[in-house]
């Protein structure tokens, strides 16, 4: 069941990823969120041990999930891509921006990182393997909340740096999920590598399903 369990893992990331987030928020609500992001409460014991322990559970399932696609076709792009992402989830944990100038660059540079790899898998989906109206607007709305998280960084004095790291993930996954759901057989017997859309062929598949 190479679909459904892929997917399921997928979710259960998403769903220990921003439901601990949810929880941070709800039990330390603060406006420091806005201008810092989530890394506001990587810098705190009490709310970094709630968060680690649901980006840890994170991290384990995308690695789980990625194990499970196939190393060959078009999964492996979106394998390595996955497996990337649950290491710098990892790298930005333990780096609290907080604890100097290196641990500072490095934690901005990992999560620049973790953009740019996101937002390139976003793309060659949509472009290359599925460009449907669903798969255009996820990626309109993740690129339009990466800019409104890259406008927000401190130095430009916007705050609104948390919604836009929320709004950029939630249309990743939606993307991610909705991808995977149409471009992966049910059973992993049934499973072939296909060749990239032609270009002519693409412009012929906008639709919704």
């Amino acid at each position: 069941m190479l679909r459904t369990r892929t997917l399921e893992r997928l979710m259960a990331a998403d769903l220990f990823l921003f439901g601990t987030m949810v929880i941070v928020e709800v039990a330390w609500p603060t406006g420091h969120i806005d201008a810092y992001g989530v890394s506001y409460y990587m810098t705190h014991l009490r709310t970094f041990v709630p968060l680690a322990t649901g980006f840890v559970i994170t991290i384990a399932l995308l690695f789980k999930a990625a194990s499970d696609l196939p190393a060959a076709g078009i999964t492996l792009p979106i394998k390595r891509s996955i497996q990337a992402v649950a290491i710098l989830l990892l790298g930005i944990l333990v780096t609290p921006y907080t604890w100097g100038t290196f641990f500072n660059w490095a934690h901005m540079t990992l999560a620049a990182i973790l953009f740019v790899i996101q937002i390139s898998l976003s793309f060659w989906l949509v472009e290359w393997q599925l460009p449907t109206i669903f798969n255009w607007f996820a990626l309109t709305m993740e690129a339009a909340s990466g800019f409104v998280a890259m406008i927000s960084l401190p130095d430009f004095g916007i705050n609104l740096l948390f919604l836009g790291e929320i709004g950029f993930q939630i249309s990743f996954s939606a993307l991610l999920l909705y991808s995977l759901s149409r471009l992966l057989p049910e059973e992993e017997e049934a499973y072939q590598l296909p060749n990239p859309m032609p270009e002519v062929e693409r412009f012929h598949h906008w639709t919704w399903h």
